[in-house]
């Protein structure tokens, strides 16, 4: 049975955010300090609006690259690079940063915002062809996989930025940019092996993704414990 557009829109906006809501759910329960849920809707709804953005550049960056290799680590440098840059824009560049573990609640869920709108354009074209089997693999890849992969590369960012934030300007700028490079350096080795494609390929790189993640979380978790050293108590 054929779906109208409009149905195919609904279940793939459903199946797609689900995976990122439950995630965003996740981050949120391990965070100590409670963020305003205004703030969380608005960060995501930007991450979300980031995506087509983000398209036009990865076409371009596609046309001039055409190595495929080269061309996914393109791709990861844009999006990750886009993503930091609108949510530091418009989010971490005011007063809403009360802690360091602030950086990582905000920037995981403009991740994880743009993670739920590049789900729902990866399940339009299976389930525009009525195929569920397809529609299956794909939603799963995205549950533990790609959505996985926004909240933990955003994350370890925000750790680099958060670790930083009771020092100097210009150390923070030095630690976000390795994050940066991290996350980048993350999430292009995640899509040339998933792009390599069979099932214990993907299998090992998810694997090896969540190993990560539960690391990250980890670290996530001590920022909290991070306190102003007294020679630098007003840095800020």
């Amino acid at each position: 049975m054929a779906f109208s557009y409009t149905t195919i829109i609904i279940i793939a906006s459903i199946i797609g955010l689900l995976p990122a809501l439950f995630w965003l759910f996740f981050w949120l329960h391990n965070d100590s300090h409670k963020i305003p849920n205004k703030f969380i809707v608005f960060t995501f709804i930007i991450g979300a609006l980031t995506v087509p953005l983000v398209i036009p550049l990865e076409n371009i960056a596609h046309n001039l690259i055409p190595i495929i290799d080269n061309g996914i680590i393109a791709t990861a440098t844009i999006e990750e690079i886009l993503k930091f840059i609108i949510i530091a824009f418009l989010v971490l560049s005011s007063r809403h940063i009360k802690e360091p573990c602030d950086y990582v609640v905000y920037l995981v869920t403009g991740a994880l915002g743009f993670a739920a709108f590049e789900n729902i354009l990866f399940l339009i074209g299976p389930l525009t062809d009525n195929n569920l089997v397809s529609t299956i693999v794909v939603g799963n890849i995205r549950f533990l996989g790609s959505t996985v992969l926004h909240s933990v590369s955003a994350a370890m960012l925000g750790i680099s930025l958060g670790v930083a934030f009771y020092q100097h300007k210009v150390i923070r700028i030095i630690y976000a940019l390795f994050g940066l490079f991290f996350a980048i350096t993350l999430h292009a080795l995640f899509n040339i092996f998933i792009k390599n494609g069979g099932v214990t390929n993907i299998t090992i790189t998810i694997a090896i993704l969540w190993i990560v993640g539960i690391i990250v979380v980890s670290l996530f978790r001590r920022l909290g414990d991070l306190r102003p050293p007294m020679y630098n108590i007003n840095v800020q």
